[in-house]
């Protein structure tokens, strides 16, 4: 099981936090999709409290921040 925080944009239309039970690692595309978020929604990483990669595993007990691509400039 996972806990998942949504924030700005992605936390618009749904529960703040989620759990989420993943069963095995998946990377965050497949995150992504079992959510039912688009690829590419996730501009930011966190898990565990520290910037991750986008390309990053996600695995069983993971705290896992979401962030939208931030605008502006």
């Amino acid at each position: 099981m996972i806990e998942i925080e949504f924030n700005l944009r992605l936390a618009e239309r749904r529960e703040r936090t989620q759990r989420l039970d993943i069963g095995e690692a998946i990377d965050l595309h497949a995150l992504e999709a079992r959510l039912g978020l688009k690829h590419g929604d996730v501009g930011m990483l966190l898990v565990n409290g520290a910037w991750a990669r986008l390309d990053s595993i996600i695995k069983d007990g993971d705290r896992v921040q979401l962030y939208p691509y931030m605008e502006g400039g």
